[in-house]
């Protein structure tokens, strides 16, 4: 083994991380693994902490308040932070084997990131303070959750590189276990089109019942099941959408729920009355009555939520139709014979 004064170089043929900068082979990846461990230590330690600043004195914010409105739910700022220091670790692990770019790709690591960042939009600062004063500020953290970090964490793909974290032996036994029979066809069947279009409708629908609605609101286990819910609904949908086998079937479950959306929406704008009292005037230091912010949720889900379904419809039939239709039969067999690209 030789030494410098900036890297350790191991003489081991075997391991292929050996002379990475600036810490580098075996022993640099045991040095990250101690970080790793100091920085998650560190986080369980802040986090119970951090909640004495967050909005848990059920008081809604004013305007004036958002700056310092920080959701610190321990139960979601972990999870999230820890998420992302595996995902960093799994990704040294897999760029300093293959390359940068290569095994995980630069696409993948950017959706991963934007998805992690809708997260922390929606659930830390500053959708989940606001929505305790708007309802709007509520559809736009439910908009959020189910059609911007779901899609782009599906798209990411971070489930591999999280793997990468365990022991080859873990990873094996995980392996094994997702490829478990019956847990594959449970899986196949709620990730069908039709099926993931039918559960995410229907638990919108749900958590849009004004008795629902308010029982989230003044119930913080409902609150946060209602968002786990709706989160796990959208992942479900986008899964079933990106990877369906056949193209034609997630363009149709896109405008099934363009076209469900659209009408949800049109029914909040243009409801006679306030169908969730459970604000009361919580929006009039916003400015805005009790209607007026039902309406103005109406239009974000219609506007933002219809055109985020119609956008990406859009896309994927673009793609149908330049790769699969209008490419010249020689330029499609050349494409099916490379070899695929392994991690």
């Amino acid at each position: 083994m030789a030494a410098t004064a900036n890297t350790v170089t191991v003489a081991n043929p075997g391991c292929t991380s050996c002379s990475i900068e600036p810490i580098a082979g075996c022993d640099g990846l045991m040095v990250v693994r101690r970080r790793l461990r100091t920085c998650c230590l560190a986080t369980l330690f802040w986090a119970p902490a951090s909640v004495v600043l967050a909005h848990s004195d059920g008081v809604a914010p004013d305007p004036g308040d958002v700056w310092t409105a920080w959701s610190l739910d321990p139960f979601v700022v972990v999870p999230i932070a820890a998420g992302a220091a595996l995902y960093g670790f799994g990704l040294y692990r897999a760029w300093s084997r293959a390359g940068v770019g290569r095994a995980v790709t630069n696409a993948q690591v950017a959706a991963v990131a934007g998805g992690t960042l809708a997260l922390c939009a929606s659930l830390v600062w500053p959708l989940d303070a606001m929505g305790d004063s708007l309802f709007a500020a509520h559809m736009a953290q439910h908009i959020a959750l189910m059609a911007v970090a779901a899609p782009l964490l599906v798209v990411g793909d971070p489930l591999p590189t999280l793997l990468r974290v365990l022991p080859r032996r873990w990873r094996r036994s995980t392996a094994a276990a997702l490829r478990w029979r019956p847990g594959c066809s449970v899986r196949s069947w709620l990730s069908g089109p039709a099926v993931a279009t039918l559960v995410q409708t229907g638990i919108v629908l749900v958590w849009l019942a004004p008795a629902a609605l308010s029982a989230a609101l003044r119930n913080d286990v409902v609150h946060a099941i209602m968002h786990a819910s709706l989160f796990a609904a959208g992942l479900l949908f986008w899964t079933a959408v990106l990877r369906a086998r056949r193209r034609g079937a997630g363009i149709v479950a896109l405008l099934v729920a363009t076209k469900l959306t659209v009408i949800i929406g049109a029914l909040l704008t243009f409801a006679p009355r306030a169908l969730y009292p459970v604000y009361g005037k919580l929006g009039s230091a916003w400015g805005v009555t009790l209607l007026e912010d039902q309406q103005l949720g109406g239009l974000l889900m219609m506007i933002g939520g219809g055109m985020m379904y119609m956008v990406v419809a859009l896309l994927i039939l673009a793609r149908w139709l330049v790769v699969d239709v209008l490419e010249p039969p020689s330029v499609a067999s050349a494409r099916a014979s490379e070899p695929a690209r392994t991690a």
